[in-house]
């Protein structure tokens, strides 16, 4: 779940990005992953330059895939089943993994929707994990003790605290067991659909290129004059190869007649004639 965080804790954040994994920091600050990754593009952004050069069609790609899930079967039975801000991470996902791995088949998608889910399961039980770490927290800091044993359970108040501390712990138990179930599913899903990906690309199925990669291909000037040229080139041929078919030639019958009869051709047969 994502959610907007205070600057002590992007500075938290800058200061131990090198340091300690995305998973440890939201835990730590009781936010999701995403919100991590989100905070750490911003701290680490890519050269000006190729922001801006490949902003644009980024965008378009992203904003089809978007469109293309939302209005797809799969894309209806997902919003029925997650919440707003579940959906929006999984559209952006999504398209993410879309602009990633090109020519995409349809079980190789239900992989990849398999793994955001997952992702989506991990990041709410890493924010229940940091609820219940806090709940613990304020609990013992209220009752003045630093461990559970130190509670005085003859007092009502202190005993109904220990309860809570002692429900709050088991919740954080269940929590770690429930995360490492869940990363280790998508770590399995996510090995399977490597595996699947290099196998197509060895048997030559995929790596063609998209509508999208070939238009950022033309980011470059170089490109664009390389290919232009390479249009002008094939323009001049096939101008040449026209004229060279609409020239009269003798066939096998003995008729003498152009090869090519296109309008332009009786065009200049009339010419001639006349």
């Amino acid at each position: 779940m994502n959610k907007k965080i205070s600057s002590s804790q992007i500075k938290f954040i800058e200061e131990n990005i090198d340091k300690m994994s995305i998973v440890e920091i939201a835990r730590h600050l009781g936010c999701s992953t995403k919100t991590i990754d989100r905070y750490k593009s911003k701290i680490f952004p890519k050269e000006n330059g190729d922001k801006e050069k490949n902003n644009s069609f980024e965008n378009l790609d992203r904003e089809y895939w978007i469109k293309d899930i939302a209005n797809s079967s799969r894309g209806r039975r997902l919003k029925n089943i997650l919440n707003k801000d579940e959906w929006i991470s999984f559209c952006d996902e999504w398209a993410s993994y879309h602009g990633q791995l090109e020519d995409l088949n349809h079980t190789e998608e239900n992989s990849i929707e398999q793994i955001i889910l997952l992702k989506l399961r991990i990041d709410k039980n890493q924010y229940d994990y940091s609820k219940s770490i806090n709940l613990r927290d304020s609990l013992m800091q209220e009752s003045g003790v630093r461990d559970i044993k130190d509670l005085d359970l003859t007092d009502p108040n202190q005993a109904a605290t220990y309860e809570k501390v002692f429900a709050a712990s088991l919740r954080m138990t269940d929590l770690n067991k429930e995360y490492k179930e869940l990363l280790e599913k998508s770590t399995k899903i996510s090995e399977s659909l490597n595996i699947t990906r290099k196998q197509r690309e060895e048997k030559g199925k995929v790596g063609a290129d998209t509508f999208f990669s070939l238009c950022k291909k033309f980011d470059s000037k170089k490109t664009r004059n390389q290919e232009g040229r390479m249009a002008e080139l094939l323009k001049i041929s096939m101008e040449n190869k026209t004229s060279k078919l609409r020239n009269a030639v003798e066939f096998m019958d003995g008729e003498v007649a152009p090869q090519l009869l296109d309008m332009e051709t009786v065009k200049e047969m009339r010419l001639k004639n006349d």
